[in-house]
């Protein structure tokens, strides 16, 4: 198991960010019509659901990003950049973000 420290270091070391995101209108009109959840059962569509209600709720911009769980695909809701930038935890090439306006945009990590 790493220590802390390692962790910290290999994090540190990766230096990833997030492109510039471009709006999804589709997946923004779509939100705006729905009944914001906090709960997501990890499916795509739920998780973009929870992160409007948590965007609402914080007044922050909410990150849907890819992770595991026992070798299945699910997708989880961060509003830290140290989970959602993380390459342990985030285990797809892209980010979803929804802001408190409720707007979804596609980005990129590099």
């Amino acid at each position: 198991m790493l220590s802390r420290r390692v962790a910290e270091r290999f994090l540190m070391a990766t230096k990833l960010t997030l492109g510039p995101g471009r709006k999804d209108s589709k997946g923004t009109e779509s939100l705006a019509r729905m009944e914001l959840k906090a709960k997501s059962n990890g499916s795509l569509e739920e998780a973009v659901v929870s992160a409007g209600f948590y965007a609402r709720k914080t007044g922050q911009t909410a990150y849907v990003y890819m992770g595991n769980s026992y070798g299945h695909a699910v997708w989880r809701v961060s509003l830290k950049p140290s989970e959602y930038l993380n390459p342990i935890n985030n285990t797809g090439l892209r980010v979803v973000s929804v802001t408190p306006e409720l707007v979804m945009s596609w980005h990129d990590i590099r």
